[in-house]
């Protein structure tokens, strides 16, 4: 059909010295997987990631054609993670591109 998901499980290798210093919550942040489902018409693309149950992250991106094998593309996320430098800040961020399907 056009639905399709996906289950992201991931564990979190730590080594003492560096994740104590640099980032010792990121288990709290991150989480240890994400959610993910979209549907498919055509060559339109929607789909939906969420992680995390103490920080809720969500993301969604659509994806369209423009002309030829190029396609534009639109990310909406709410949450935490959008980077790892900043895995511990709350975002709000809207990107656009575009995407070549070769």
């Amino acid at each position: 059909g056009h639905w399709y998901g996906s289950v992201k499980p991931w564990i979190l290798v730590f080594k003492n010295q560096s994740s104590n210093l640099h980032n010792p919550d990121i288990a709290n942040y991150m989480g240890y997987g994400a959610l993910g489902g979209g549907y498919r018409y055509g060559k339109y693309d929607v789909d939906l990631m969420a992680r995390s149950i103490k920080h809720p992250t969500f993301r969604l991106n659509i994806t369209f054609p423009l002309y030829g094998v190029m396609s534009g593309f639109i990310q909406l996320f709410s949450g935490y993670g959008q980077s790892l430098i900043e895995y511990d800040h709350y975002t709000n961020a809207i990107g656009i591109g575009l995407r070549a399907n070769v």
